[in-house]
Protein backbone atom coordinates (compact mmCIF):
# COMPACT_ATOMS: atom_id res chain seq x y z
CA UNK A 1 0.00 0.00 0.00
CA UNK A 2 2.87 2.16 0.29
CA UNK A 3 3.30 3.23 -3.41
CA UNK A 4 -0.57 4.73 -3.44
CA UNK A 5 0.19 7.25 -0.80
CA UNK A 6 2.03 9.10 -3.59
CA UNK A 7 -0.96 9.09 -6.45
CA UNK A 8 -2.90 12.49 -4.96
CA UNK A 9 0.40 13.73 -4.85
CA UNK A 10 1.46 13.04 -7.94
CA UNK A 11 -1.69 14.49 -9.29
CA UNK A 12 -1.20 17.54 -7.55
CA UNK A 13 2.46 17.78 -8.64
CA UNK A 14 1.54 17.50 -12.27
CA UNK A 15 -1.65 18.82 -12.99
CA UNK A 16 -1.79 22.23 -11.97
CA UNK A 17 -2.08 25.34 -14.04
CA UNK A 18 -1.29 28.68 -13.22
CA UNK A 19 -4.03 31.26 -14.05
CA UNK A 20 -1.70 34.44 -12.25
CA UNK A 21 0.94 35.52 -10.79
CA UNK A 22 0.42 38.35 -8.62
CA UNK A 23 2.14 41.17 -7.31
CA UNK A 24 0.69 42.99 -5.30
CA UNK A 25 -2.89 42.49 -4.04
CA UNK A 26 -5.45 45.20 -5.61
CA UNK A 27 -7.80 46.30 -2.78
CA UNK A 28 -10.26 48.19 -5.18
CA UNK A 29 -12.09 49.54 -1.90
CA UNK A 30 -9.37 51.03 -1.19
CA UNK A 31 -8.63 53.24 -4.73
CA UNK A 32 -10.57 56.39 -3.75
CA UNK A 33 -9.26 56.48 0.02
CA UNK A 34 -6.27 58.35 1.62
CA UNK A 35 -4.68 54.97 2.34
CA UNK A 36 -1.25 55.93 1.49
CA UNK A 37 0.34 52.85 0.24
CA UNK A 38 -2.51 51.96 -1.38
CA UNK A 39 -2.88 54.84 -3.27
CA UNK A 40 0.32 54.58 -4.63
CA UNK A 41 -0.02 50.95 -5.97
CA UNK A 42 -2.64 51.60 -7.79
CA UNK A 43 -1.15 55.04 -9.34
CA UNK A 44 2.21 56.92 -8.32
CA UNK A 45 0.48 60.05 -9.20
CA UNK A 46 -1.20 60.39 -6.05
CA UNK A 47 -0.86 63.00 -3.31
CA UNK A 48 -2.76 62.89 0.26
CA UNK A 49 -4.57 66.05 0.93
CA UNK A 50 -3.12 69.60 2.01
CA UNK A 51 -3.18 68.73 5.13
CA UNK A 52 -0.86 65.73 5.48
CA UNK A 53 2.73 66.98 5.18
CA UNK A 54 4.51 63.10 6.56
CA UNK A 55 3.25 59.67 6.30
CA UNK A 56 5.38 57.02 8.60
CA UNK A 57 4.40 53.31 8.45
CA UNK A 58 4.73 51.48 11.53
CA UNK A 59 7.22 48.52 11.30
CA UNK A 60 5.03 44.83 10.24
CA UNK A 61 1.67 47.19 10.72
CA UNK A 62 1.01 49.44 7.81
CA UNK A 63 0.17 47.12 5.78
CA UNK A 64 -0.56 43.25 6.61
CA UNK A 65 -2.74 41.77 3.26
CA UNK A 66 -4.16 38.61 2.64
CA UNK A 67 -5.86 37.35 -0.86
CA UNK A 68 -6.85 33.81 -0.24
CA UNK A 69 -8.80 30.97 -2.79
CA UNK A 70 -9.59 27.70 -1.67
CA UNK A 71 -11.72 26.35 -3.16
CA UNK A 72 -12.02 23.08 -1.47
CA UNK A 73 -12.78 24.66 2.27
CA UNK A 74 -16.46 24.90 1.80
CA UNK A 75 -19.75 23.55 3.22
CA UNK A 76 -19.61 20.85 1.44
CA UNK A 77 -16.13 19.74 1.88
CA UNK A 78 -16.16 19.15 5.92
CA UNK A 79 -18.52 19.30 8.78
CA UNK A 80 -18.17 20.07 12.16
CA UNK A 81 -19.56 17.69 15.03
CA UNK A 82 -18.80 19.08 18.41
CA UNK A 83 -15.01 19.05 18.55
CA UNK A 84 -14.17 17.04 15.56
CA UNK A 85 -14.51 17.86 12.22
CA UNK A 86 -15.33 15.35 9.12
CA UNK A 87 -13.65 15.93 6.26
CA UNK A 88 -15.27 14.70 3.03
CA UNK A 89 -12.52 14.04 0.25
CA UNK A 90 -14.62 13.36 -2.48
CA UNK A 91 -16.30 16.84 -2.26
CA UNK A 92 -12.43 18.71 -1.25
CA UNK A 93 -11.54 16.75 -4.92
CA UNK A 94 -14.62 17.99 -7.04
CA UNK A 95 -14.78 21.40 -5.69
CA UNK A 96 -10.71 21.71 -7.05
CA UNK A 97 -11.41 20.80 -10.58
CA UNK A 98 -11.53 23.78 -13.04
CA UNK A 99 -10.88 26.44 -9.34
CA UNK A 100 -8.46 28.36 -8.98
CA UNK A 101 -6.50 27.80 -5.61
CA UNK A 102 -4.34 30.78 -5.25
CA UNK A 103 -2.56 32.80 -1.94
CA UNK A 104 -0.85 35.92 -1.72
CA UNK A 105 0.52 38.08 0.98
CA UNK A 106 1.88 41.42 1.28
CA UNK A 107 3.83 42.88 4.21
CA UNK A 108 4.76 46.40 4.61
CA UNK A 109 7.98 46.58 6.92
CA UNK A 110 9.19 50.17 6.44
CA UNK A 111 7.94 53.30 5.12
CA UNK A 112 7.94 57.11 5.19
CA UNK A 113 6.81 59.57 2.39
CA UNK A 114 6.40 63.62 2.71
CA UNK A 115 5.19 66.31 0.44
CA UNK A 116 7.46 69.69 0.53
CA UNK A 117 4.83 72.29 -1.96
CA UNK A 118 3.62 70.30 -4.85
CA UNK A 119 6.25 67.46 -4.51
CA UNK A 120 5.84 63.94 -2.78
CA UNK A 121 8.32 62.02 -2.24
CA UNK A 122 8.13 58.26 -1.28
CA UNK A 123 10.07 55.15 0.07
CA UNK A 124 8.89 52.13 1.70
CA UNK A 125 10.24 48.26 2.01
CA UNK A 126 7.80 45.32 1.57
CA UNK A 127 7.65 41.43 1.23
CA UNK A 128 5.71 39.73 -1.06
CA UNK A 129 4.50 36.39 -1.38
CA UNK A 130 2.16 34.21 -4.06
CA UNK A 131 1.01 31.03 -5.22
CA UNK A 132 -1.44 30.76 -7.55
CA UNK A 133 -2.87 27.18 -9.57
CA UNK A 134 -5.89 25.25 -10.92
CA UNK A 135 -6.35 21.68 -11.32
CA UNK A 136 -7.46 20.13 -14.62
CA UNK A 137 -11.24 19.52 -13.94
CA UNK A 138 -11.35 16.31 -15.63
CA UNK A 139 -8.79 14.59 -13.82
CA UNK A 140 -10.58 15.52 -10.53
CA UNK A 141 -13.98 13.60 -11.81
CA UNK A 142 -11.82 10.61 -12.72
CA UNK A 143 -10.57 10.64 -9.00
CA UNK A 144 -14.38 11.45 -8.13
CA UNK A 145 -15.96 8.68 -9.86
CA UNK A 146 -13.36 6.16 -10.46
CA UNK A 147 -12.17 5.20 -13.73
CA UNK A 148 -14.58 2.98 -14.76
CA UNK A 149 -16.69 5.98 -15.47
CA UNK A 150 -13.85 6.56 -18.04
CA UNK A 151 -13.07 3.05 -19.38
CA UNK A 152 -11.04 3.02 -22.60
CA UNK A 153 -10.75 6.73 -22.85
CA UNK A 154 -7.30 8.75 -22.69
CA UNK A 155 -7.25 11.84 -20.80
CA UNK A 156 -5.39 14.32 -21.73
CA UNK A 157 -4.39 17.67 -19.35
CA UNK A 158 -3.90 20.80 -20.90
CA UNK A 159 -0.09 22.22 -20.41
CA UNK A 160 0.33 23.32 -17.35
CA UNK A 161 2.46 24.93 -14.80
CA UNK A 162 2.86 26.10 -11.33
CA UNK A 163 4.10 29.57 -9.82
CA UNK A 164 5.41 30.22 -6.13
CA UNK A 165 7.13 33.36 -5.73
CA UNK A 166 8.99 35.21 -2.62
CA UNK A 167 10.51 38.18 -2.47
CA UNK A 168 11.08 41.90 -1.20
CA UNK A 169 11.18 45.03 -3.08
CA UNK A 170 11.61 48.84 -2.35
CA UNK A 171 10.26 51.64 -3.61
CA UNK A 172 11.49 54.86 -4.56
CA UNK A 173 8.33 57.17 -5.18
CA UNK A 174 8.29 60.94 -6.69
CA UNK A 175 5.26 62.73 -7.55
CA UNK A 176 4.31 66.26 -8.76
CA UNK A 177 1.69 68.60 -9.16
CA UNK A 178 1.15 70.84 -12.27
CA UNK A 179 -0.93 74.19 -13.98
CA UNK A 180 -2.35 74.58 -10.44
CA UNK A 181 -2.56 71.41 -8.93
CA UNK A 182 -4.96 70.33 -11.93
CA UNK A 183 -2.21 67.77 -13.29
CA UNK A 184 -0.19 65.20 -11.17
CA UNK A 185 2.65 63.45 -12.63
CA UNK A 186 4.48 59.65 -10.88
CA UNK A 187 6.94 57.39 -11.31
CA UNK A 188 8.25 54.66 -8.69
CA UNK A 189 10.98 52.83 -9.17
CA UNK A 190 11.11 48.63 -7.55
CA UNK A 191 14.45 47.09 -6.65
CA UNK A 192 13.54 43.42 -6.00
CA UNK A 193 15.45 40.97 -4.40
CA UNK A 194 14.15 37.27 -5.02
CA UNK A 195 14.13 34.88 -2.27
CA UNK A 196 12.58 31.75 -3.88
CA UNK A 197 11.23 30.79 -7.07
CA UNK A 198 9.28 27.45 -8.35
CA UNK A 199 7.62 27.54 -11.91
CA UNK A 200 7.31 24.89 -14.22
CA UNK A 201 7.84 25.61 -18.01
CA UNK A 202 6.12 22.46 -19.72
CA UNK A 203 3.65 19.69 -18.05
CA UNK A 204 1.58 17.34 -19.59
CA UNK A 205 -0.14 14.10 -18.33
CA UNK A 206 -1.98 11.44 -19.35
CA UNK A 207 -4.23 8.72 -18.19
CA UNK A 208 -5.35 5.59 -20.05
CA UNK A 209 -8.15 3.73 -19.07
CA UNK A 210 -8.97 -0.11 -20.33
CA UNK A 211 -12.15 -1.02 -21.64
CA UNK A 212 -12.33 -3.73 -19.14
CA UNK A 213 -11.74 -1.04 -16.47
CA UNK A 214 -8.90 -3.31 -14.98
CA UNK A 215 -6.15 -1.61 -15.76
CA UNK A 216 -5.09 2.58 -15.90
CA UNK A 217 -1.55 3.96 -17.20
CA UNK A 218 -0.18 7.13 -15.63
CA UNK A 219 2.23 8.70 -17.82
CA UNK A 220 3.41 12.10 -17.58
CA UNK A 221 6.47 14.90 -18.70
CA UNK A 222 7.19 17.39 -16.40
CA UNK A 223 10.07 20.07 -16.94
CA UNK A 224 10.52 22.55 -13.84
CA UNK A 225 12.67 25.07 -12.58
CA UNK A 226 13.62 25.87 -8.92
CA UNK A 227 16.02 28.75 -7.51
CA UNK A 228 16.28 28.30 -3.43
CA UNK A 229 19.01 26.98 -1.57
CA UNK A 230 17.36 23.55 -1.35
CA UNK A 231 18.51 20.06 -2.05
CA UNK A 232 15.85 17.79 -3.68
CA UNK A 233 18.41 15.40 -5.68
CA UNK A 234 20.54 12.41 -4.68
CA UNK A 235 24.36 11.35 -5.35
CA UNK A 236 23.39 10.53 -8.63
CA UNK A 237 21.20 13.66 -10.04
CA UNK A 238 17.80 12.13 -9.78
CA UNK A 239 14.60 13.32 -7.43
CA UNK A 240 14.86 12.31 -4.12
CA UNK A 241 11.62 12.56 -1.89
CA UNK A 242 12.98 11.27 1.38
CA UNK A 243 15.83 13.44 1.50
CA UNK A 244 14.63 17.12 0.32
CA UNK A 245 16.05 19.36 2.61
CA UNK A 246 17.79 23.05 3.10
CA UNK A 247 21.53 23.16 1.61
CA UNK A 248 22.58 24.57 4.92
CA UNK A 249 26.05 24.39 4.32
CA UNK A 250 25.58 26.49 1.62
CA UNK A 251 23.58 29.45 3.52
CA UNK A 252 26.57 31.60 4.82
CA UNK A 253 27.53 32.19 1.04
CA UNK A 254 23.70 32.45 -0.15
CA UNK A 255 24.08 35.85 -2.08
CA UNK A 256 20.46 36.99 -2.39
CA UNK A 257 21.38 39.94 -4.67
CA UNK A 258 22.01 37.13 -6.82
CA UNK A 259 18.09 37.32 -7.27
CA UNK A 260 18.25 41.26 -8.47
CA UNK A 261 15.13 42.33 -10.68
CA UNK A 262 13.95 46.04 -11.56
CA UNK A 263 10.30 47.42 -11.78
CA UNK A 264 8.76 51.05 -12.84
CA UNK A 265 5.03 52.33 -12.31
CA UNK A 266 3.74 55.16 -14.00
CA UNK A 267 0.75 57.37 -13.59
CA UNK A 268 -1.16 60.83 -14.30
CA UNK A 269 -4.44 62.32 -12.90
CA UNK A 270 -6.07 65.24 -14.83
CA UNK A 271 -8.74 67.27 -12.44
CA UNK A 272 -11.12 68.63 -15.01
CA UNK A 273 -13.02 70.34 -12.86
CA UNK A 274 -14.46 70.09 -9.09
CA UNK A 275 -16.34 67.43 -10.05
CA UNK A 276 -14.46 65.08 -12.44
CA UNK A 277 -10.96 63.99 -12.37
CA UNK A 278 -9.39 61.03 -14.93
CA UNK A 279 -6.38 59.05 -14.10
CA UNK A 280 -4.05 56.33 -16.23
CA UNK A 281 -1.26 54.24 -15.10
CA UNK A 282 0.94 51.26 -15.90
CA UNK A 283 2.47 49.40 -12.93
CA UNK A 284 4.64 46.49 -12.25
CA UNK A 285 6.55 46.77 -15.57
CA UNK A 286 9.59 44.79 -14.65
CA UNK A 287 11.44 41.48 -13.76
CA UNK A 288 13.69 39.31 -11.77
CA UNK A 289 16.65 37.46 -12.66
CA UNK A 290 17.36 34.50 -11.13
CA UNK A 291 20.79 33.99 -10.49
CA UNK A 292 22.37 30.55 -11.20
CA UNK A 293 23.99 29.40 -8.08
CA UNK A 294 21.02 28.12 -6.42
CA UNK A 295 19.36 27.18 -9.41
CA UNK A 296 17.81 24.00 -10.14
CA UNK A 297 16.13 22.08 -13.25
CA UNK A 298 14.23 19.41 -12.48
CA UNK A 299 12.77 16.95 -15.38
CA UNK A 300 10.35 14.05 -14.77
CA UNK A 301 9.71 11.90 -17.98
CA UNK A 302 7.52 8.55 -17.14
CA UNK A 303 6.97 7.29 -20.93
CA UNK A 304 3.65 5.64 -22.95
CA UNK A 305 6.24 2.43 -23.13
CA UNK A 306 6.96 2.24 -19.30
CA UNK A 307 3.99 3.97 -17.62
CA UNK A 308 3.01 4.00 -13.92
CA UNK A 309 0.31 1.11 -13.89
CA UNK A 310 -2.77 0.65 -11.61
CA UNK A 311 -4.18 -2.62 -11.82
CA UNK A 312 -7.25 -3.86 -10.14
CA UNK A 313 -7.38 -0.29 -8.06
CA UNK A 314 -9.96 2.19 -7.86
CA UNK A 315 -8.29 5.91 -7.37
CA UNK A 316 -11.15 6.80 -5.54
CA UNK A 317 -11.35 3.91 -3.52
CA UNK A 318 -7.72 4.83 -2.33
CA UNK A 319 -8.10 8.41 -2.16
CA UNK A 320 -11.53 8.77 -0.49
CA UNK A 321 -11.34 5.23 1.57
CA UNK A 322 -13.25 2.22 0.76
CA UNK A 323 -13.64 -0.61 3.60
CA UNK A 324 -14.76 -3.35 1.57
CA UNK A 325 -11.61 -4.99 1.63
CA UNK A 326 -13.24 -8.13 -0.13
CA UNK A 327 -13.10 -5.60 -3.26
CA UNK A 328 -9.35 -5.39 -3.60
CA UNK A 329 -7.22 -7.33 -5.71
CA UNK A 330 -3.78 -7.58 -5.99
CA UNK A 331 -1.78 -3.88 -5.47
CA UNK A 332 0.30 -2.51 -7.92
CA UNK A 333 3.81 -4.27 -7.48
CA UNK A 334 5.91 -1.09 -8.57
CA UNK A 335 6.66 1.92 -6.24
CA UNK A 336 4.84 4.79 -7.72
CA UNK A 337 7.78 7.18 -5.81
CA UNK A 338 10.94 5.25 -7.19
CA UNK A 339 9.55 5.08 -10.61
CA UNK A 340 8.82 8.71 -10.53
CA UNK A 341 12.28 9.11 -8.92
CA UNK A 342 14.18 7.02 -11.37
CA UNK A 343 12.51 8.82 -14.36
CA UNK A 344 13.69 12.14 -13.09
CA UNK A 345 16.69 14.26 -13.38
CA UNK A 346 17.48 16.99 -11.37
CA UNK A 347 21.06 18.99 -12.60
CA UNK A 348 22.56 22.61 -12.66
CA UNK A 349 20.42 25.60 -14.00
CA UNK A 350 21.70 28.52 -15.48
CA UNK A 351 20.37 31.89 -14.65
CA UNK A 352 16.78 32.71 -15.71
CA UNK A 353 14.39 35.54 -15.76
CA UNK A 354 10.77 35.87 -14.79
CA UNK A 355 8.19 38.85 -15.50
CA UNK A 356 5.91 40.98 -13.05
CA UNK A 357 2.22 41.23 -14.21
CA UNK A 358 2.03 44.17 -15.64
CA UNK A 359 -1.40 46.00 -14.77
CA UNK A 360 -2.39 49.02 -16.53
CA UNK A 361 -5.50 51.14 -15.82
CA UNK A 362 -8.38 53.67 -16.47
CA UNK A 363 -9.65 55.58 -13.91
CA UNK A 364 -12.45 57.89 -13.59
CA UNK A 365 -13.88 59.61 -11.09
CA UNK A 366 -17.08 61.86 -10.00
CA UNK A 367 -17.75 64.34 -6.95
CA UNK A 368 -20.99 65.44 -6.59
CA UNK A 369 -20.42 66.99 -3.00
CA UNK A 370 -17.39 67.38 -1.12
CA UNK A 371 -16.80 64.36 1.26
CA UNK A 372 -18.68 61.96 -1.54
CA UNK A 373 -16.75 60.42 -4.21
CA UNK A 374 -17.60 57.70 -6.45
CA UNK A 375 -14.87 56.14 -9.11
CA UNK A 376 -14.16 53.41 -11.72
CA UNK A 377 -11.28 51.60 -12.95
CA UNK A 378 -11.05 49.31 -15.78
CA UNK A 379 -7.69 47.63 -17.05
CA UNK A 380 -5.36 44.80 -17.67
CA UNK A 381 -3.73 42.55 -16.55
CA UNK A 382 -0.79 40.85 -18.87
CA UNK A 383 0.62 38.23 -16.42
CA UNK A 384 3.31 36.83 -18.91
CA UNK A 385 2.43 33.44 -18.55
CA UNK A 386 -0.09 31.04 -20.18
CA UNK A 387 -3.20 32.89 -17.88
CA UNK A 388 -2.22 35.86 -21.32
CA UNK A 389 -4.15 38.80 -20.20
CA UNK A 390 -7.21 39.57 -17.91
CA UNK A 391 -8.91 41.88 -17.53
CA UNK A 392 -10.49 43.99 -14.34
CA UNK A 393 -13.65 45.85 -13.61
CA UNK A 394 -14.23 47.68 -10.40
CA UNK A 395 -16.54 50.28 -8.91
CA UNK A 396 -16.14 52.30 -5.43
CA UNK A 397 -18.18 54.72 -3.31
CA UNK A 398 -16.50 56.67 -1.06
CA UNK A 399 -17.72 58.95 2.01
CA UNK A 400 -15.34 61.03 4.04
CA UNK A 401 -17.98 61.44 7.13
CA UNK A 402 -15.73 63.19 9.20
CA UNK A 403 -11.53 64.12 9.38
CA UNK A 404 -11.36 61.14 11.25
CA UNK A 405 -13.64 58.47 9.58
CA UNK A 406 -13.99 57.52 6.20
CA UNK A 407 -15.90 54.35 4.90
CA UNK A 408 -16.09 52.90 0.79
CA UNK A 409 -18.11 50.53 -0.64
CA UNK A 410 -16.30 48.29 -3.79
CA UNK A 411 -17.98 45.86 -6.50
CA UNK A 412 -15.06 44.38 -8.46
CA UNK A 413 -14.74 42.58 -11.35
CA UNK A 414 -11.60 40.18 -12.68
CA UNK A 415 -11.14 37.38 -14.98
CA UNK A 416 -11.20 33.96 -13.70
CA UNK A 417 -12.88 35.58 -10.04
CA UNK A 418 -16.46 35.83 -9.23
CA UNK A 419 -18.23 39.13 -8.85
CA UNK A 420 -17.16 40.95 -5.47
CA UNK A 421 -18.35 42.86 -2.90
CA UNK A 422 -16.06 44.87 -0.54
CA UNK A 423 -16.20 47.25 2.10
CA UNK A 424 -13.29 49.26 4.22
CA UNK A 425 -13.27 51.60 7.25
CA UNK A 426 -10.45 54.20 7.78
CA UNK A 427 -10.26 55.49 11.75
CA UNK A 428 -8.37 58.55 12.88
CA UNK A 429 -6.54 61.66 11.94
CA UNK A 430 -2.96 61.42 13.23
CA UNK A 431 -2.73 57.88 14.21
CA UNK A 432 -4.92 56.09 10.97
CA UNK A 433 -6.26 52.46 11.34
CA UNK A 434 -7.33 51.03 7.84
CA UNK A 435 -9.26 48.03 8.01
CA UNK A 436 -11.16 46.53 4.24
CA UNK A 437 -11.94 43.47 2.25
CA UNK A 438 -12.62 43.37 -1.50
CA UNK A 439 -14.57 39.95 -1.19
CA UNK A 440 -16.90 39.77 2.35
CA UNK A 441 -18.79 36.88 0.74
CA UNK A 442 -15.59 35.47 0.32
CA UNK A 443 -15.42 34.10 3.76
CA UNK A 444 -18.96 32.31 3.37
CA UNK A 445 -18.97 31.15 -0.16
CA UNK A 446 -18.91 27.86 -1.77
CA UNK A 447 -15.21 28.96 -2.82
CA UNK A 448 -13.90 30.10 0.30
CA UNK A 449 -11.84 33.37 -1.15
CA UNK A 450 -11.02 35.68 1.85
CA UNK A 451 -9.67 38.81 1.31
CA UNK A 452 -8.24 41.17 4.26
CA UNK A 453 -6.04 44.24 4.65
CA UNK A 454 -4.99 45.76 7.95
CA UNK A 455 -3.13 49.31 8.21
CA UNK A 456 -2.02 51.46 10.73
CA UNK A 457 0.20 54.57 9.74
CA UNK A 458 1.36 57.99 11.37
CA UNK A 459 -0.39 60.82 9.25
CA UNK A 460 1.16 64.58 10.11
Amino acid sequence: MKQYKYILFILLFSCVYSVKTQAQIRNYTLMASQADWKRLDFNPSYMPNEDTKLVISLPLLSEINLDTKLPFFNSKSYKINGNKMDIYPDEVLKSLGGQALSTALNLNLLGVAWKKNNNFFSINIAMRSSLFNLMDKQLTEVLVKGNGAYAGELINARNSTLNLNLWGEMNLGYSTSLLENKLRLGARAKFLLGLANYHTKHSTIKLKTLKSGERIELFFKEEAYLNAPISINDDNGRLDFDNTSFKTKDLGDFKPFDNFGLGLDLGVEYKLNEQFTFGASVTNLGFIKWGAKNSTKLSIDVKEDEPIVFEGLSFRDKIIGNKDESSKKDENKLDVKEQIERNSKVEQNSAYKTYLPTFYNLTAEYKPIKNLSAKALIGLIDYHNPAGVAYELALVAHWQAKSWFASSLSVSKVRYQPICLGASILLGKGLQWVIGSDNLLGFFNYSFSPNAYLGLNIRI
